[in-house]
């Protein structure tokens, strides 16, 4: 998103030019010259796609050609958690020892997320497991521990590069072999 550059800058014989140099994490430095409006200079930067420290300098310049600079820096953030869609699990109800597949949508803004999965048996043992990405967005996994009548507790972890995670929480049974 867009970042507004906002300066109160005053002289009193008069600004000629003020000039605004961002350089971005990787280090780019782009140069513009800010708007007057009103009282205040303004800049809307728009190049934010890095995460990281952006470093502004201001330097104004009167008629006189006497400069001040100033110095200073914002930072860019991901704190939007991924998402996760499209959960299914197949078979719901489970016989003894069948294998049960849970499939999902997961994706992020920053990269392709870590998908988890916490399985609680009936007996409250905990199992964890990564789920394998299929797809650009699609992950599964073959839960095959089914040896336990009962109910399977599944949290499901979608997590990103940046430690931003979502949760879901779903079941699946398990019940006697019918003969």
């Amino acid at each position: 998103s867009a970042v507004l550059i906002k300066a109160n800058i005053s002289d009193e014989s008069s600004l000629s030019e003020v000039i605004l140099k961002i350089k971005n994490p990787n280090n780019e430095i782009k140069e513009t010259a800010m708007e007057r409006f009103g009282e205040y200079y303004e800049y809307n930067y728009t190049d934010t796609g890095l995460l990281g420290e952006y470093r502004i300098e201001l330097t104004a310049k009167d008629l006189y050609n006497n400069q001040a600079i100033s110095n200073a820096s914002f930072l860019i953030i991901d704190n939007i958690p991924p998402r996760i869609w499209n959960i299914n699990i197949d078979p719901k109800e489970a016989t003894k020892n069948q294998f049960v597949i849970i499939s999902l949508n997961s994706n992020d803004d920053s990269d392709h997320p870590n998908v988890e999965l916490k399985i609680t048996k009936p007996d409250n043992s905990l199992q964890m497991q990564n789920m394998i990405r299929i797809a650009d967005d699609m992950y599964a996994y073959t839960y095959r521990e089914t040896d336990l009548i009962g109910l399977y507790k599944v949290l499901i972890t979608s997590k990103d590069i940046n430690n931003n995670e979502i949760n879901y929480n779903t079941n699946f049974s398990v019940i006697d072999n019918l003969s």
